[in-house]
């Protein structure tokens, strides 16, 4: 969310229109003049920030006319507009981007909002008493894997828009991806079915003789089968911003809502299924999503027919560039779990308290 929003704030500011009269006439080559420079944070701050933007000094002299070399017009100084793109179309490209890392960010918290809501309103008051105890603590675990897995997406984006953001790049982006997204995702996923008790009362405190521990465990257990889901959706999301294919990551995170809510209302409200309906739905939700991305993105990529098992040269790019992401998602994720569970530590000693 952060990113995306400060990627919105900068295009609404770093491309605030020139004043009239400060651009030379098109096609046309000027002395070379010293501007002072004017108060704001205009276009004309573009040349200090972005040297070789296409909307900058330096890059325009780039796009000289026929017959005058590119070097030679820039040491001149010479200053032509002929900008590649509009500043609309910068805007549109900047929100291209924002958009689907909003929805990646946003889509597993909504999941679990759905969930909230169903359980505490459609459940008797003691069954929501204790299944809101127990998305408590997987809330704030599925956050955490969100966040520390997030480097997908990245590492998607980059691998992709380097080679070029051809179907064929695309397509071995996928593959390479998604293979390393699964191996982690099964590790993961059974370490977490295996070690739910360990990882609910070590991790989070949550005492086994509570009413609230039983749900937890059932809705953990259910869920973890979705990791495989969340960390292939942020491969695909990563292939989409390579690819500028921003409609599918969005209407992936749509779909995973729809089907979230009508899936909690069959499994909650008509079968009476509780906390592990609504663990049922959600990991449905996230497989919905994939599914929906997919179907917009197969048809911009290429992937080489038989599908096998990525080498080990295919995988070192996407695990190189991956290494560092990983480490900084990482440190942020597991900071706002501390935070999370030395708040709900701090909480069960002031329940404790006569």
């Amino acid at each position: 969310m952060v990113i995306a929003l400060v990627l919105m704030a900068l295009g609404a500011v770093a491309l605030k229109p020139m004043p009239a009269g400060r651009g030379p006439s098109p096609g046309r080559v000027e002395a070379p003049v010293n501007r002072s420079p004017s108060p704001g944070f205009g276009l004309h701050r573009i040349p200090s920030l972005f040297p070789f933007h296409p909307l900058s000094r330096r890059g325009a002299a780039r796009q000289a006319p026929e017959g005058m070399p590119a070097g030679a017009a820039a040491r001149a100084g010479a200053d032509f507009t002929a900008p590649a793109r509009s500043i609309r179309q910068l805007q549109l490209d900047l929100l291209m981007l924002a958009v689907p890392m909003l929805a990646v960010v946003l889509a597993e918290p909504f999941l679990t909002l759905i969930d909230t809501w169903f359980i505490g309103t459609v459940l008797a008051a003691d069954q929501a008493k204790a299944g809101l105890a127990a998305l408590s603590a997987n809330c704030s675990l599925f956050n955490l894997i969100t966040c520390c897995f997030s480097f997908f997406t990245m590492s998607s984006t980059a691998i992709v828009a380097r080679a070029g953001g051809g179907p064929k790049a695309a397509g071995q982006g996928v593959k390479n991806g998604v293979f390393l997204a699964w191996a982690m995702a099964s590790l993961l996923s059974g370490f977490l079915i295996l070690y739910t008790t360990p990882v609910l009362v070590l991790g989070y405190g949550i005492d086994p003789s509570v009413a609230s521990f039983t749900p937890a465990v059932e809705y953990l257990r259910i869920r973890a089968l979705a990791i495989p889901a969340i960390l292939t959706q942020n491969v695909l999301v990563g292939v989409c911003l390579g690819v500028k294919e921003s409609r599918a990551p969005v209407l992936g995170c749509a779909a995973s809502a729809l089907t979230n809510i009508v899936l909690d209302y069959l499994f909650i409200s008509v079968y009476g299924w509780g906390v592990a309906g609504a663990a049922a739905a959600t990991a449905a939700a996230s497989y919905t999503g994939i599914l929906a991305i997919w179907a917009l993105l197969r048809r911009k990529i290429h992937i080489e027919e038989p599908w096998r098992m990525p080498s080990l040269d295919e995988l070192k790019p996407f695990v190189k560039t991956s290494a560092t992401l990983f480490l900084g998602s990482t440190a942020c994720g597991l900071f706002v779990c501390v935070c999370v569970c030395v708040r709900e530590r701090e909480r069960e000693r002031e329940r404790e308290r006569p």
